[in-house]
């Protein structure tokens, strides 16, 4: 049996403020999807709430109408800590190189 691996690459060039000063983080699971089996993307940030985001068309990819969120609230030694995390999943419906296009999620209602 052939297994088709898909090499995703993300952008998030919206503003270089969105990945670095608000520490919003992306992944993927699992990391290379195969075609035909969904994957999940996930985005999260520890500096506030995130907005679901209004995902790019990416053709042969489809993305699920499936938004989840999360938050945990946990204290290490004292520190208080809150993730907030969006999740939706997708399927890529042929092997290949797909990139997304830039997109934007809000922190807090900000960019």
């Amino acid at each position: 049996m052939i297994i088709n691996r898909i090499f995703l690459f993300f952008f998030l060039f919206t503003t270089g403020y969105l990945l670095s000063a608000a520490d919003v983080t992306l992944s993927i699971r699992p990391e290379q999807p195969i075609a035909g089996m969904t994957a999940q993307l996930t985005l999260t940030s520890t500096k506030g709430n995130l907005s679901t985001p209004v995902l790019p068309t990416v053709k042969d990819l489809v993305w699920h109408n499936n938004i989840s969120r999360q938050t945990q609230m946990y204290s290490i030694n004292g520190k208080n800590t809150v993730t907030y995390t969006v999740s939706t999943s997708f399927t890529v419906e042929k092997p290949g190189t797909y990139q997304i296009p830039p997109f934007t999620v809000r922190v807090n209602g900000k960019n």
